[in-house]
């Protein structure tokens, strides 16, 4: 698999986005900031003024996570939350993924797949996002949700090696 620093987006069918990324790090390396919350709170990108409030969250099956951030306000602003399916540390995570923002409620539910290889010191991501429908689809495709990933898979690239 040839090397992607940059996050590529794929719609392989009307339900799903496929998401890949590389990253110069070992795979056991990479599923440890993904997964572990004391470090995927210091890499996972928010909004200008927003704050990452809670961030737990465990890699057995059936486990449960939640992430939510408040805005500059101070106001809860989103919550992302949901629960383990299939764990195959450090190759791949399915969880469900409900998303929830003020005012809003809740945007919808959807499955998560990360899968991670590894190419000597080079991991491949790809991550397949299962929406209920082409309209909620379509919906995280408008939001634009890639670039704030993005910006916090360049930071998680930057900080890589504090972590080795």
């Amino acid at each position: 698999m040839k090397f992607q620093a940059k996050l590529t987006v794929e719609t392989p069918s009307e339900t799903t986005i496929r998401m890949t990324r590389s990253f110069r790090a070992k795979r056991e390396l990479v599923w440890r900031v993904m997964t572990d919350p004391a470090l995927l709170r210091r890499w996972i990108w928010a909004p200008p003024g927003w704050t990452m409030t809670v961030c737990e969250g465990n890699t057995e099956v059936g486990g449960k996570f939640v992430w939510a951030w408040s805005d500059a306000s101070g106001q809860a602003a989103l919550k992302i939350h949901g629960e383990n399916r299939e764990v195959v540390a450090p190759r791949k995570l399915t969880h469900t993924e409900t998303m929830e923002q003020a005012p809003y409620g809740v945007l919808g539910t959807m499955l998560n797949t990360i899968e991670l290889t590894e190419d000597g010191d080079v991991t491949h991501m790809v991550m397949t996002m299962t929406f209920p429908n082409q309209e909620a689809r379509d919906g995280a495709l408008m939001s634009g949700m890639e670039h704030g990933m993005e910006a916090g898979y360049v930071t998680l690239d930057a900080r890589l090696p504090e972590w080795s």
